[in-house]
C-alpha cells in the first residue's frame, strides 16, 4: 500500500503494541506509539495521525477519556479512533461511541479484521476530505461566477449609458448638416456642400456603429430575441428576412 498514512497506537502493553505495529507496517503504514493517554495527548498534535488505535484499560487516563479530550481539538474532529480492547460488554461499546470513537475491535483480535477496519476508515476519511475539497472548489466557482456576472452587468450598463449619451450629439450633427445643405438663402457652394455631405456621412456612420454596440450589448444581456414570422415567397422569391425584436 503506497501512502504516507500515520497511525498512532495507544496501549500500555508492549506485546499488544508490537503485534499491531507488525500487522500495520506490512501494509506500508507509518506507526507511532504512546504508552498512555497522557502521552497520546502530548504527541498527537505534533504528528497529526490519520487514524488512532486506542486501548481502553490503561493506567491513569483510560481510552474513553483520552478520546473525549482528543475530540475537543478541532484538528482531530474527523480523525477516526478505533478502540482495541478486551472489554466487550454492550455498555462498553456504547461508551466507546459516546466518547467519539469510530469503531470497536475486541481482543483477541485477528490481523485481517484490524487491517479491514483500518482500511475502511482511512478510505472513509479520505472520501470526506475529497468531498470537502470539492465543496470548497464549488463555492469558489460560484463566487467567481457571481463576480463575472456582476462585471458583465456593469459592462452592459456602461455601454448602454455611453451609447445613449452618444446618440444625442450625433443626431444633432446629422440634423444641422442636413439643415445646412437644405437652406435656400445664401446656399452653399460646391465645396461647402461636399464638406457638409462628408460630415453627414461620417455622423451617420458613427451613429450606425453606436447602434451596433447597443444591439451587441442587448444580445449579451439577453434583451435581444429573435421572432419568427411568416413571409410570402411570392413577393420576395430570392430573399427571406429574419426579424429580431429588442425588448425595451
Amino acid at each position: 500500500m503506497e501512502n504516507e498514512t500515520t497511525i498512532l497506537i495507544v496501549d500500555d502493553i508492549p506485546g499488544n503494541v508490537d503485534v499491531l505495529r507488525k500487522t500495520l507496517e506490512v501494509e506500508g503504514y507509518s506507526i507511532s506509539m504512546a504508552p498512555s493517554g497522557e502521552v497520546a495527548l502530548k504527541i498527537a498534535p505534533k504528528i497529526k495521525p490519520d487514524l488512532i488505535l486506542m486501548d481502553v484499560m490503561m493506567p491513569g487516563m483510560d481510552g474513553f477519556e483520552t478520546c473525549r479530550k482528543l475530540k475537543e481539538d478541532t484538528v482531530f474532529e474527523n480523525t477516526p479512533i478505533i478502540f482495541v480492547t478486551g472489554k466487550a460488554e454492550t455498555e462498553d461499546v456504547v461508551d466507546a461511541f459516546k466518547s467519539g470513537g469510530a469503531d470497536y475491535i475486541t481482543k483477541p483480535f485477528r490481523s485481517e479484521e484490524v487491517l479491514a477496519r483500518v482500511g475502511t476508515h482511512l478510505k472513509l476519511i479520505q472520501t470526506i476530505k475529497t468531498n470537502e475539497c470539492l465543496v470548497t472548489d464549488l463555492k469558489r466557482a460560484v463566487l467567481n461566477l457571481e463576480s463575472a456576472q456582476q462585471e458583465s452587468l456593469a459592462k452592459s450598463q456602461f455601454l448602454g449609458r455611453m451609447s445613449h449619451e452618444l446618440h444625442t450629439p450625433l443626431n444633432a450633427i446629422i440634423g444641422f448638416s442636413e439643415l445646412l445643405s437644405m437652406r435656400e438663402r445664401d446656399p452653399l457652394n460646391e465645396e461647402q456642400s461636399e464638406s457638409v455631405d462628408e460630415i453627414k456621412k461620417a455622423g451617420k456612420h458613427l451613429l450606425n456603429l453606436v447602434d451596433q454596440v447597443l444591439e451587441i450589448n442587448k444580445i449579451d444581456s439577453g434583451e435581444l430575441k429573435c421572432v419568427s414570422q411568416k413571409v410570402s415567397l411570392d413577393s420576395a422569391p430570392f430573399m427571406v428576412e429574419l426579424t429580431c425584436s429588442i425588448n425595451q
